[in-house]
């Protein structure tokens, strides 16, 4: 299910973007990944109802058991997977990845376990340049999405999502790492001005901050070494 590392997949093009929940607590997760759906609830409305978005229909049978703004989300809620298109994106979160998707032209469909649509191809991963998409390494506006409470929502940062999946770099991204690389360009021309003591405590504070101890006394003339320190659990001297 996932791409090779190197293999190139094309550039993904989309508008709407959506998250699903995979079930309660992600029940459906491990299954819906494996089986290239999107398994949802609702189990209680017509199947023919739903494809034919008699959605009217669908909110009468609710009655009065939930208040009218419940029922509406969980109406449009329904509504997003309906009538979304093989142009759309989907969004889910599996063992602390992002994965992502695009549907067939099938409406919905339902078996023993739940109702589901199926994918254009299979959940990925990984963005079409085979780079693994863990939470900890994904935009936060991405991220956070994870905590929203409902089964399914509309997903607003859909740019940050092109990019992420298509392995590109925003400008702000790339002005830092031109500055950074000016930077260390620039710390490099000052490192070489400064006198061999100022270096020396300069180095001594880089591996103290590191948790090193020094052994050796500061501006001490050693004849085979500058600076000796010691890493204090493995107790490893350098």
């Amino acid at each position: 299910m996932k791409n090779t590392k190197g293999d190139k997949m094309e550039r993904v093009n989309f508008t709407n973007a959506y998250y699903v929940k995979l079930g309660e607590g992600g029940k459906w997760e491990e299954s819906s990944i494996k089986e290239n759906k999107i398994r949802i609830g609702w189990r209680e409305w017509p199947l023919e109802e739903i494809n034919q978005g008699d959605w009217s229909a669908i909110k009468k049978r609710y009655g009065n058991s939930k208040e009218e703004s419940t029922v509406t989300r969980d109406i449009n809620a329904l509504r997003f997977i309906v009538e979304s298109t093989s142009d759309d994106i989907w969004i889910t979160f599996h063992k602390s990845q992002l994965w992502w998707c695009q549907l067939d032209k099938s409406g919905i469909l339902e078996d023993e376990v739940s109702k589901y649509r199926l994918l254009s191809g299979i959940w990925h991963n990984q963005d079409i340049n085979g780079h693994c998409l863990p939470v900890n390494q994904i935009p936060g506006s991405i991220a956070k999405i994870q905590r929203f409470s409902g089964t399914i929502c509309k997903v607003h940062e859909v740019d940050s999502l092109r990019r992420l999946i298509n392995d590109e770099r925003s400008d702000a991204y790339r002005n830092i790492l031109r500055i950074q690389k000016e930077l260390t360009t620039e710390v490099e021309k000052g490192l070489k001005q400064l006198h061999w003591k100022d270096f020396e405590t300069l180095v001594d504070l880089l591996f103290r901050n590191a948790g090193w101890h020094r052994v050796s006394l500061l501006g001490e003339a050693m004849k085979y070494a500058d600076m000796e320190l010691r890493e204090p659990i493995t107790g490893y001297m350098y």
